[in-house]
């Protein structure tokens, strides 16, 4: 029996490569310059991603991507939030030691100059033959679509989407490592403190846990 088609508005793969070659999408005119990342404080601060429980990441896919995020409370949540949203809501805690000690906040400053789509725009979303569902469905179709953007003769350098977990308004940056992780190092710039302080010493962490009423043990 042949498979059915996805309804509309359910997630489906891209278009034929073929015919994902033709879809204009029109890149983002002006972007955000300042970005911030949750980092491990064991990684480094360009940590390409190319893991498949990603959300956008595949070891298949032609580039790795750099996640970043519009604001802290935006990456506290892409961080933190599937644990969160695990617990029972009278009784929220994350391990000072195991989860917040081992992060830090890392600025990065990305200059003009790139081209990016932002799959958040719904005329975006028409030139892709895409849908906004499609972004925020299991990571398999979420791959596909970052795989066939990644292939697109464009020659994106990465593109805009919606923060799962943080309301409509909030917005994350996938870039690619094109042309190689080295040259897009240089172009985009990480700002860490050379201290490497944890996110437990920042007041604007601490007024999230309070926020959120989440506790530490």
């Amino acid at each position: 029996m042949p498979s059915r088609k996805a309804g509309r508005g359910q997630p489906r793969v891209p278009p034929s490569p073929a015919e994902f070659a033709k879809c204009k999408p029109a890149l983002v005119p002006s972007y955000g310059l300042n970005w911030v990342r949750l980092a491990a404080i064991t990684r480094p601060s360009h940590d390409w991603d190319d893991r498949a429980v990603s959300r956008f990441s595949h070891p298949g896919h032609p580039f790795k991507i750099l996640y970043l995020a519009d604001e802290k409370e935006t990456a506290f949540w892409e961080v933190f939030g599937a644990d969160i949203e695990d617990m029972p809501v009278d009784n929220r805690a994350l391990s000072r030691k195991a989860q917040l000690e081992t992060r830090e906040w890392i600025p990065f400053t990305v200059p003009v100059g790139l081209d990016l789509v932002d799959v958040t725009k719904e005329e975006t979303l028409h030139a892709l033959r895409s849908n906004a569902g499609m972004w925020l469905a299991p990571y398999k179709h979420c791959q596909a679509w970052a795989k066939a953007l990644m292939l697109h003769p464009l020659h994106l350098d990465g593109f805009i989407y919606q923060a799962c977990r943080r309301g409509e308004s909030a917005r994350c940056l996938a870039l690619f490592s094109r042309p190689d992780e080295k040259t897009m190092a240089r172009f985009v710039l990480a700002r860490p403190n050379p201290l490497h302080p944890p996110i437990t010493t920042d007041p604007d962490a601490l007024r999230l846990l309070i926020k959120h009423n989440i506790d530490l043990r």
